[in-house]
């Protein structure tokens, strides 16, 4: 599955594309997400990069129906 957002940031690009290319600050987003785990994978590609995030959420708090699909 695919998403796309876009996001506007107070910096200038070079600024922004370390921060967003930086596994610290990739594992600082997990924590602050609360996820249960997180494996991250920054791949170079071209002038940028593809970014992998496999995610574990917490479902406490979920209704039944929706954990028995999560």
């Amino acid at each position: 599955m695919k998403f796309r957002h876009e996001l506007t940031y107070d910096s200038p690009p070079d600024e922004v594309f370390a921060m967003l290319a930086d596994p610290a600050f990739r594992e600082k987003v997990a924590a602050a997400q609360e996820v249960v785990s997180a494996d991250i994978t920054l791949t170079p590609n071209g002038e940028g990069f593809d970014l992998l995030s496999d995610q574990v959420q917490n479902t406490s708090g979920l209704p039944a129906i929706a954990k028995k699909i999560a």
